[in-house]
């Protein structure tokens, strides 16, 4: 005899009821997954802080300068030595590797020349600049002219951000509060002209050298026993003693 197990009867609202909630999840979720999806993509056209957008960059910038070699002074005149000088403190501050010298050779120049390139070692040697660096490329020169041209050049670091004034939509259409995407590039590019030095972005600086006269003063009273520690006499009145008065 075969058993028949008994179905239980569900009413028909009911599982028209459960059919209509299902529905609605999956429409709940399939919505709930296009707004993120829209969500993630508007937000992330635009790199959410002013850093990311207009991120300071380091490169080489070349710093020239042109002088003449004058066969009639024999050398640079007063005012390109001064520019030289100027040059030389630049590259001291900012420079990296070589100088470059494009000279003339033949002709009435050339003296001039070799008494200019003297000249420039000797100025760079009196910045604090080692004369070194100073690396001498030579050009034909044609005469018929009073002097010849000499162009100085070495590469620096710079720092720049921007450019500025891209403003891609309009910023009162912003239904989602965030940053406006030209807002901080200003800011951006005024601090990576204050820059003393751009290296340090790029990273930190190497200590100094140590005080080697202290080094050896120090090593001198340990070895004698003596207290080797900085003893200050200063007769100014101490912060707790002038408080009480």
């Amino acid at each position: 005899m075969q058993r028949v197990t008994p179905k239980t009867n569900v009413p028909v609202p009911a599982r028209r009821l459960a059919a209509t909630a299902g529905a609605v999840a999956i429409a709940v979720a399939l919505a709930g997954c296009q707004w993120n999806r829209t969500t993630h993509e508007h937000t992330g056209s635009m790199p959410p802080t002013y850093q990311e957008r207009h991120p300071i960059t380091v490169g080489y910038q070349p710093v020239d300068l042109i002088v003449h070699a004058d066969p009639h002074i024999g050398g640079l005149s007063a005012e390109d030595r001064t520019a030289v000088a100027g040059l030389a403190r630049q590259y001291r501050n900012t420079g990296n590797g070589a100088i470059h010298l494009q000279a003339p050779s033949g002709g009435k120049y050339e003296s001039a020349a070799h008494k200019g390139a003297a000249q420039i070692r000797q100025i760079l040697r009196r910045e604090g600049v080692d004369p070194s660096i100073l690396a001498v490329h030579t050009y034909r020169a044609e005469d018929g002219y009073d002097s010849a041209p000499m162009k100085l050049v070495f590469y620096r670091y710079a720092a720049n951000a921007g450019p500025c004034g891209d403003w891609p939509k309009d910023v009162s259409d912003n239904h989602q509060n965030v940053e406006w995407y030209n807002h901080g590039c200003a800011q951006q590019r005024n601090l990576a002209a204050m820059l003393e030095d751009p290296r340090d972005i790029v990273g930190p600086r190497g200590h100094g050298p140590r005080d080697a006269e202290r080094r050896v003063t120090v090593q001198e009273k340990y070895r004698e026993g003596q207290d080797s520690s900085t003893v200050y006499r200063d007769g100014a009145a101490r912060a707790s003693e002038v408080g009480g008065q």
